[in-house]
């Protein structure tokens, strides 16, 4: 299990899928919906593979997570 913590005093999200020249493509994989502060999002990966995600609110920042 990942768990995902929002330490800023901003919203954001943890939404699967990629940013391709600035535009958002969710796969449904998963999606934290918005976290405020001090929020937290734990998910399960049942499969190995490389899992990228973004910030629906902020998409420039991105993240990827390897599950061996």
């Amino acid at each position: 299990m990942v768990t995902w913590k929002n330490n800023d005093n901003s919203p954001h999200t943890v939404t699967s899928g990629v940013v391709e020249k600035n535009t958002p493509k969710a796969d449904g994989k998963f999606n934290s919906g918005i976290m405020q502060q001090g929020d937290t999002f734990p998910f399960v990966f049942d499969a190995a593979g490389e899992y990228p995600y973004y910030c629906m609110i902020h998409p420039y920042m991105t993240g990827k997570v390897t599950v061996k």
